[in-house]
């Protein structure tokens, strides 16, 4: 009996980490763009979209994904195409392009709103995004 409890236990365990990593998977695909950034606690969004004017990012079913922007307003686009993953559960989220890797905790997750934290950043960047 105590084996059937163990198994039904792990499986169960099993199921729930798989279910919330598809839910993930779907609910980051699409377009989104920046709603708000804050470091240190600071809203920073004007400061950082300044220089990323018209920032989206979009991401697919196949672990790929497309940055677009512009370093100024009228400027020429910037397009950084690379592939993304889920670690973690779920609870993270690296990007790697031709340039570099970044990670990022999930603080939240749905189809209406993708909040992250950038561990890579020096001042406690949070992002939100909102679909496009």
């Amino acid at each position: 009996m105590k084996r059937v409890a163990l198994f039904l236990l792990v499986v169960m365990v099993s199921v729930g980490c798989a279910t919330k990593i598809e839910k993930a998977r779907k609910n980051i695909q699409g377009t989104w763009r920046i709603e708000a950034v804050v470091e240190d606690g600071q809203d920073v969004t004007a400061a950082y979209t300044a220089t990323r004017v018209n920032y989206r990012i979009s991401f697919d079913n196949d672990n790929g994904f497309v940055e677009v922007y512009q370093l100024s307003a009228g400027s020429d686009e910037v397009s950084i195409i690379g592939t993304w993953d889920f670690t973690n559960k779920a609870e993270q989220i690296t990007l790697v392009d031709a340039n570099q890797t970044r990670t990022f905790r999930v603080d939240k997750l749905d189809e209406d709103e993708f909040n992250v934290t950038d561990l890579g950043s020096s001042n406690d960047r949070m992002l939100r995004f909102v679909p496009n």
